[in-house]
């Protein structure tokens, strides 16, 4: 009977230092996950003040681009205004005494900072997740003949024959955000098609605005990167005024429309875009 109770109380000695142990490690536990909340809670807290910082600086660079933007336009105003100044024989009372080849080059001048201010308005509002898309009936040839007027001076100046057709064709799109993803591809083919041509015209069976040149090409190790942010190629290293910006604006932009682009090039031969558009055309 004595050995039974004995026997008894060792196991409750056991059982309770066991229970102790327990107890104790449950204490560390518990301990530990605090002190781990308490660890997460500063890091959250700290990573949502960096990004609390982080959108605060992004909201004052697009601040500052905005402006820089807008108040660039007014010099670009100005040079056209020298450009065009006349008196009332109709001679040009600013610019009289430069060449005709100067003036055209200072015309050429004013039209690649009106693109790239242009070009970086658009850039930071597509960065603006707020930026609204306005969709209605688009006429894709007055788009077309607006921007040929536009870089007519840079067609004269590099002897590039455009070769365009009026199209008859309206698409459901935002015209000015269109507008711009159109510029970038007709400036990038008078770009690299000096002495060469230029040919505009719009694809029935595909339901695509196709803008082709016969230009210095893509080399084909370029042609998966052309629409990479910052990635100006083989021919960009070239060309002082390529920046890798204008494709991938252009790209990101008809996204945005629900529209796709694609290209075929050779190098030495030429390239060709296709802007394919939704079957919604009117």
């Amino acid at each position: 009977m004595s050995k039974k109770a004995d026997l008894i109380v060792l196991a409750s000695e056991i059982f309770l230092i066991i229970f102790i142990f327990y107890c104790i490690y449950m204490l560390m536990k518990i301990k530990r996950r605090k002190s781990l909340e308490k660890q997460y809670a500063e890091l959250s807290q700290k990573y949502q003040q960096k990004v609390n910082d982080m959108a605060e600086l992004k909201a004052d660079i697009l601040d500052f681009f905005l402006i820089w933007v807008h108040q660039i336009k007014t010099p670009i105003a100005a040079s056209k205004l020298l450009l065009s100044s006349t008196n009332k024989l109709g001679e040009n009372i600013r610019a009289s005494n430069l060449s005709i080849d100067e003036k055209q080059q200072l015309r050429a001048e004013v039209l690649q900072i009106e693109k790239y201010s242009d070009m970086a308005l658009g850039y930071l509002k597509l960065s603006n997740d707020d930026t609204e898309i306005f969709v209605d009936s688009v006429d894709l040839n007055q788009i077309i003949k607006n921007l040929l007027k536009k870089y007519a001076v840079l067609f004269i100046n590099e002897d590039i024959n455009v070769q365009y057709a009026e199209i008859e064709r309206n698409v459901i799109s935002d015209s000015n955000w269109l507008t711009l993803a159109i510029e970038q591809l007709i400036s990038n083919a008078a770009k690299y098609s000096k002495g060469e041509s230029v040919k505009i015209y719009f694809c029935d069976e595909e339901n695509s605005l196709v803008i082709q040149d016969n230009g210095i090409g893509i080399p084909e190790s370029d042609l998966p990167k052309i629409f990479d942010r910052g990635y100006s190629g083989f021919n960009g290293k070239g060309y002082r005024n390529s920046t890798g910006v204008g494709l991938y604006l252009a790209k990101k932009i008809l996204d945005r429309l629900g529209c796709s682009i694609h290209v075929e090039s050779k190098q030495g031969i030429g390239s060709k875009f296709s802007i394919f558009f939704p079957r919604n055309i009117l």
